[in-house]
């Protein structure tokens, strides 16, 4: 794993910004451009951050993407906001 780390470590040191003129597949896509951001952290909060999803601590690296874009036609529906809340034993009360 270490070597993939390596590997996309240097991908995007190189080339950081990926658009239609360096990336013939970005074309295909309403994307203009994406552009990759090391995220650096320290030790202390990484290991925050795995024990947070509940996994040891092993190498990693977290990038910061930019300038996707949304598309309002991409939205399927709104919904409302959350009037109440129901629990499981709420549930078992009514059939009661």
């Amino acid at each position: 794993s270490l070597n993939h780390l390596s590997y996309i470590l240097s991908c995007l040191q190189t080339k950081p910004v990926f658009d239609a003129g360096n990336t013939p597949a970005m074309a295909d896509i309403d994307t203009p451009k994406l552009v990759f951001e090391l995220n650096t952290l320290g030790l202390e909060l990484q290991h925050y951050i795995w024990a947070m999803i509940g996994l040891r601590y092993i190498p990693s690296v977290i990038y910061r993407v930019r300038m996707m874009t949304v598309f309002e036609a991409d939205v399927v529906s709104e919904v409302t906001n959350i009037q109440q809340i129901s629990t499981v034993e709420d549930l078992k009360e009514v059939g009661d």
